[in-house]
């Protein structure tokens, strides 16, 4: 039995470098690759092994005497790397780097009004998200531009919408995308359609602008007409008897004979609610 200790000295067949990371914390976004390491130089034809977790020896590279890259690395863990010492030892160059990877806000369904149709010249449809995460900025683009951006606040709630300021009327895929405001991480949150629809034909109303004391009906003609669309003739904006079917062709309105500003309103329900007006015609009563 032998009693006492030993110092082994071992010295490293290398000078010691520093181990370096881009980004230098070593966390990085997911999806966004990874992170980068690299040793700010080396020693001409020295042996250097990348570790991960003290175990996993994941690489070997040589050194030419300039700064080494080690690649790109996206599993989790802590990353050494050792060169040969005396001894059969090996020897840490400087630092150690955590790599990280750091999730993106979460996905989050966008909806729109109408299931994303709006009416060809009208203001267009709101878009919004059907929930949101707490501290993230949510930014609306159309084709590479920028539209709209709004913060979420301080709550995560799943449930409750967040919506776009204003309504949108340009045809096409919309993106959104968030960044977290405490990482940084920017992810693609949701993509949401929208489409114009035609309004109907708009046709033009003939009849009398007068009729006569005494006269009990008057009648009115639109000079056309579509399949599919509906036409209600108005007085002072209130619908007078019922709406005619289209049929492709001329239509006809007899309706008591009353004073007041004479209109049709033409409406489609394909594959939402448009409507589109006629001209006007002021009736008077001649005695």
């Amino acid at each position: 039995l032998m009693n006492g200790t030993a110092t082994i000295i071992a010295t490293p067949n290398s000078p010691v470098f520093n181990l370096i990371s881009n980004p230098s914390d070593g966390r990085f976004c997911d999806g966004t690759g990874g992170v980068t390491l690299s040793l700010d130089d080396s020693e001409p034809l020295t042996i250097y092994v990348l570790y991960r977790n003290g175990v996993d020896q994941i690489n070997t590279f040589t050194g030419d005497g300039n700064p080494l890259n080690l690649g790109v690395y996206s599993d989790d863990g802590i990353y050494t790397v050792m060169v040969a010492a005396t001894g059969g030892c090996l020897f840490p160059m400087n630092n150690s780097v955590i790599i990280e990877r750091v999730d993106g806000p979460l996905a989050i369904p966008a909806d729109s009004d109408n299931g994303g149709s709006f009416c060809a010249g009208s203001a267009g449809a709101r878009i919004w998200l059907v929930g949101r995460e707490a501290d993230v900025t949510y930014s609306l683009w159309h084709q590479g531009n920028l539209m709209a951006t709004v913060v979420s606040g301080p709550v995560t709630d799943l449930s409750l919408p967040l919506y776009f300021p204003g309504y949108y009327n340009l045809e096409g895929n919309y993106l959104i995308t968030g960044i977290d405001a405490i990482t940084g991480c920017e992810t693609n949150i949701a993509t949401i359609d929208l489409s114009s629809v035609p309004l109907p034909q708009a046709f033009t109303l003939t009849g009398s602008s007068f009729f006569c004391a005494g006269d009990s009906d008057i009648t009115f003609s639109l000079n056309g007409s579509q399949t599919g669309v509906y036409y209600t003739l108005l007085l002072n904006g209130n619908p007078v008897g019922l709406p005619l079917s289209g049929n492709g062709g001329i239509l006809e309105f007899i309706v008591p004979a009353i004073e007041g500003s004479y209109d049709v309103l033409a409406t489609s329900n394909n594959p939402i609610l448009c409507t589109v007006l006629s001209n006007s015609i002021v009736v008077v009563q001649r005695d």
